[in-house]
């Protein structure tokens, strides 16, 4: 902390990353109110190729505009970064300006190894596995501060280093902008039902997230098939943010192929990057989550304070959330005419039913606000000083 208590941070992320981007902006403004704290932030782009020369140019470079900026900020008390290329440049730097290390985790960067591949492209995956892990056992071992969303985001840092310091490592949930997100009278919904062509009779359906395969797109597309043989009034809107990589719109046109190949051209629409994402969780009935990789997905908070009703898998915090609310939301299968007869199950509930599962939840968001979680991170910034 310098002459004036105040605690100069330079917070380094990279824009463009959905959930963590939107985390790291949020904690940043709630940071902003406390008098204690100055706050300079800097976001570059992410990984957008993945073949092994564009992979490394790009760690290199993001590597050497960091070290600048961090050059240009020579009275910084904490650097608080999310991406572990700003975390190496840091740790390049600290010896010369002897500031400490924030590392918040929101998800796991490291490349893949994939057993099937073989050849060249084997060792080329080898080889960005092995630099990147080696990137990050080092960040574990010598950053001052770590954070993580969930416990297996905790279980996923002490992997990357053997002899982990825990004390060091905190689980700090992610919050959501209550303000922003929350529940809307029937009328409302109503209103803007009508504004896309719906009403009452349609089931409507969401999911948010990157277009990623990891996501269970494919999965929910055959939920959906199931679900429309019987009921003609379902409609599914895959809401997305704006895609970077030629891997990710590569990913779009399998999606969009597959909605074409399903026959379900009529009922599934896939919106990209939309203004107000917050009116999609209005008009839907369920938010449907069928990940396979998630640590603390911001859509579940977000439906949840919107007043809908979130169903997702059993991985991440969502198997321990989900079940304080109502078991019924947590997928019991991974078998998609499974997971229709579950969803279909949740829409013949009564609206008494669905109101008390509302209810509850709106319960369990006042303890996931990004001032909560904040107020987590200023502790441990703070005990330092």
């Amino acid at each position: 902390m310098n002459r004036q208590n105040k605690i100069n941070m330079l917070v380094m992320y990279e824009r463009f990353c959905g959930g963590e981007t939107r985390a790291t902006e949020e904690i940043m403004q709630e940071l902003k109110k406390y008098p204690q704290v100055s706050i300079s932030s800097y976001a570059l782009h992410p990984l957008i190729h993945t073949d092994f020369v564009r992979f490394f140019y790009w760690i290199i470079t993001s590597v050497l505009r960091w070290i600048y900026i961090i050059g240009s900020h020579r009275h910084t008390d904490w650097i608080y970064t999310t991406t572990y290329t700003a975390g190496v440049a840091a740790l390049l730097c600290k010896p010369f300006l002897h500031y400490r290390i924030a590392w918040h985790i929101h998800g796991n960067r490291v490349p893949p190894m994939h057993t099937q591949i073989r050849g060249k492209t084997y060792i080329t995956q080898m080889i960005k596995h092995t630099v990147v892990s080696f990137f990050h056992s080092v960040l574990v071992r010598h950053a001052d501060e770590i954070f993580a969303p969930t416990i297996e985001g905790k279980q996923l840092v002490i992997s990357w280093h053997t002899d982990a310091d825990e004390q060091k490592i905190h689980i700090i949930p992610n919050g959501v902008d209550q303000k922003r997100f929350h529940p809307i009278s029937g009328s409302q919904r109503l209103l803007i039902r009508k504004k896309y062509r719906l009403n009452n009779h349609h089931h409507v359906f969401l999911s948010v997230g990157r277009v990623e395969k990891q996501k269970g797109y494919e999965q929910l597309l055959l939920v959906m098939t199931h679900l429309y043989k019987s009921d003609p009034y379902v409609r599914l809107y895959i809401v997305f943010p704006s895609v970077l990589s030629a891997a990710e719109d590569g990913y779009k046109h399998v999606l969009m192929n597959l909605i074409h190949a399903y026959h379900l051209d009529a009922i599934v629409q896939m919106i990209e990057n939309p203004r107000h994402i917050e009116k999609y969780y209005h008009l839907s009935d369920i938010t449907l989550s069928l990940s396979l990789l998630e640590f603390f997905p911001l859509t579940m908070l977000e439906s949840m304070a919107s007043g809908t009703i979130f169903m997702g898998t059993h991985i991440g915090e969502m198997k321990r959330f989900l079940p304080s609310v109502d078991s019924r939301l947590l997928f019991a299968s991974s078998d998609a005419d499974k997971q229709a007869r579950q969803i279909r199950r949740m829409l013949s509930l009564s609206e008494a039913e669905k109101t008390t599962i509302r209810n509850k939840a709106q319960q369990q968001m006042k303890l996931f606000t990004w001032n909560h979680s904040t107020k987590k991170i200023f502790y441990y910034l703070i005990k330092h000083t």
